[in-house]
């Protein structure tokens, strides 16, 4: 991004936005520079210079000029870039009606962008240009006026000046995501008619437009055929929009045109079916001791009104204070950060369909830096690897996107190494990459495991741990067999680098004799939509997925470790059987247990039963609830910290089996 300091200026002159800085799930925390910004000069353009555009102004901003973007990303290392057009900033012009790019403006426009473009701006490349714009004063309180204001003059010049630069000097071919609110959606609105019309090459990578805040009607989209809505939740190239409101509106709003196409953020439909709070994966809210913005439970509920035109949210009432021509319950100010987790996950799953892949979230860890590996056997002597993912190491805040790799992250893997993977390490050779993650309070935000997938998914946890595999296969791997092994956090990324990276790299996967992937669901639904990959069936099939999730006896809620929705599929550790056979403590080897002098864990006696529970689909143990953990995430009588060492020795022994029969097989 263009060079500047990171700390958040917190000034607020438009409607309804709240002071302060952001982390958002899957995004960095973005921070300005205090410093004094000056008033950006406009430079004499004759129209005829640019023939193809109409009704520009004779003035245009210097977009050669960095001093004139809010954020231009010089650097761009992700897959996507967003280009984000802010809203009416600037109140009251005294009689003048374009406010010029200035100090006020800046501080307002970046205030502004946190709850809106900065949502996406954790797996995108950003650019946002400052831009004249009306002010919000004489702006009018007619639809059919504003726009006709918006169609000539300055904002619509350096808006075109803008893009001109964007994909002449920085886009590079790259798909995009374009993102506006009120005057700056019916700005992007004209672009999307009139700037796309002329430039059918660029508009061919557009992803989709979250052009909220205002209105697109059916006659727009007759005129302009070009132009597509949003029908559902994974479309591409089209636009998505929609205005706020409480319910039971008395009074018209200007933003709010007749035949207005809208689409649901929370179930992504265009008719009136209703979502509830529990549809809201999280909104921007203020807090209250810090006064900053951050991630927190959805507060919105959403329901289309077609006759109306509007989205309805019954759950707030944060209107717009009357005189601003918007209506009796206009939520505007609240049209994005409202439905802010829904938005961003929105916008990586439409990325995804359009790239055919997860968009990569930024630069890897450089994994050519031996720092940067936990464990990186330099003289391996076994003929099988093994390949150690960790899970949740890092305890974090609620709405922290990620956790660097640094002493604490490095000390947790170790310590989670020693109670898990470590039992393997006497016949592989033994590789760990050190990888930034999701910190456990932001995790414990989900509602479900398939939650916790699609949260993983969009972070750079996915970016390093691909990278991390890269640099192993190509440069220490030499064609020798592996063995995965994960847990917890580390056992959803590995059910992502099973079904997506394994997918494009079925020559590694050939080779993989076995994967402990323990601690995270595994349904039949998943192997449904991969068919390369297998769940275990018994004691020595290989190139299979081994998990399984242990509870305790008892009353149980739902687990976020589990699925709800999807049959889970677990395989009995002690006789190796996937039905409901009980296996009691005496066909436990051995449970991996802490001398509570020395704080180290040696192999004692076996201490756990196991009985699978085909209903719920997890593995139950009665024998151990000294270890339970009562936490509501994870289902209330969770045995999730002894997955691993409660059938340590079994594990080692199956492991032996697995490796010698993967053997036999390439015989």
């Amino acid at each position: 991004m263009k060079k500047m300091s990171r700390s958040i200026i917190s000034t607020l002159v438009v409607l309804l936005l709240v002071m302060g800085s952001l982390t958002v799930t899957g995004a960095e925390t973005i921070e300005i520079s205090e410093a004094p910004l000056e008033a950006a000069e406009a430079v004499n353009v004759e129209n005829n210079e640019r023939p193809q555009y109409e009704n520009l102004s004779d003035t245009v901003t210097d977009y050669t000029d960095e001093e004139n973007w809010m954020f231009l990303d010089e650097e761009p290392d992700k897959e996507v870039d967003l280009f984000y057009i802010y809203p009416s900033v600037c109140m009251e012009g005294n009689g003048e009606e374009i406010a010029p790019i200035n100090d006020e403006m800046k501080t307002s426009a970046k205030a502004v962008f946190v709850k809106q473009g900065g949502i996406l701006a954790g797996f995108t490349n950003v650019y946002a240009p400052y831009y004249r714009q009306r002010y919000l004063s004489v702006s009018c309180d007619d639809s059919d006026e504003l726009d006709m204001m918006l169609r000539s003059g300055e904002p619509k010049t350096d808006i075109f000046a803008a893009l001109d630069y964007y994909f002449e000097n920085y886009n590079n071919g790259r798909p995009y995501i374009l993102a506006s609110h009120s005057q700056g959606s019916g700005l992007l609105k004209i672009v999307l008619e009139e700037y796309m019309a002329l430039h059918p090459d660029y508009y061919e990578n557009m992803i989709a437009a979250y052009a909220l805040g205002f209105s697109f009607t059916e006659e727009d989209y007759e005129n302009y055929p070009h132009m597509k809505p949003a029908t559902g939740e994974l479309d591409t190239g089209v636009i998505i929009a929609w205005n706020t409101e409480g319910p039971d509106a008395t009074e018209d709003s200007f933003l709010i045109l007749p035949n207005s196409v809208l689409i649901n953020p929370l179930n992504w439909k265009t008719d009136e079916t209703p979502a509830t709070v529990e549809d809201n994966y999280g909104s921007l809210v203020k807090d209250e001791i810090t006064q900053t913005l951050k991630m927190s439970e959805g507060c919105a509920d959403a329901t289309i009104d077609l006759e109306r035109g509007a989205l309805i949210c019954t759950t707030q009432t944060d209107y717009i204070p009357a005189g601003y021509s918007m209506g009796d319950k206009s939520l505007h100010g609240h049209d994005w950060d409202y439905y802010a987790e829904n938005i961003r996950r929105n916008a990586i799953k439409r990325s995804k369909e359009f790239l055919g892949h997860y968009p990569y979230s930024g630069t890897a860890t450089d994994y050519s830096d031996e720092e940067n590996w936990l464990k990186l056997d330099k003289d391996p002597d076994q003929e099988v690897d093994l390949i150690y993912i960790y899970p949740t190491v890092s305890v974090g805040y609620t709405g922290q996107g990620i956790t660097a790799i640094d002493d604490d992250i490095r000390t947790g893997a170790q310590s989670a190494y020693d109670t898990q993977a470590v039992i393997l390490e006497e016949f592989t050779n033994v590789f760990i990459p050190l990888y930034r993650q999701v910190p456990l309070a932001t995790a414990f935000t989900c509602k479900s495991c398939e939650d916790y997938r699609e949260l993983l998914r969009l972070q750079p946890t996915i970016t390093d741990v691909y990278a991390a595999l890269d640099y192993y296969f190509e440069n220490l791997n030499n064609g020798r067999p592996f063995i995965l092994a994960s847990h917890s956090q580390g056992t959803a990324i590995v059910s992502i680098v099973l079904s997506e990276y394994m997918g494009m790299h079925e020559e590694y996967l050939d080779r993989m004799v076995c994967a402990y992937a323990i601690g995270y669901a595994f349904t039949e639904e998943y192997f449904e939509q991969n068919p390369h990959l297998k769940f275990a069936t018994g004691e020595t099939d290989t190139g299979v997925i081994i998990g399984w999730n242990t509870e305790a006896a008892g009353e149980k809620t739902d687990s976020m470790l589990l699925s709800s929705v999807y049959k889970n599929l677990s395989i009995n550790p002690l006789n190796w059987k996937t039905d409901d056979t009980y296996a009691g403590v005496e066909e436990n080897l051995g449970t991996l247990v802490e001398n509570p002098y020395t704080g180290t864990y040696y192999m004692g006696e076996g201490l756990a039963d196991a009985q699978i529970d085909l209903e719920r689909g997890s593995l139950i143990c009665t024998t151990m609830d000294d270890e339970i953990m009562a936490v509501e995430a994870f289902g209330g009588m969770s045995l999730h910290g002894v997955d691993w060492s409660a059938y340590s020795m079994n594990i080692k022994e199956n492991a032996k089996k697995r490796i010698a029969a993967y053997f036999e097989n390439q015989e």
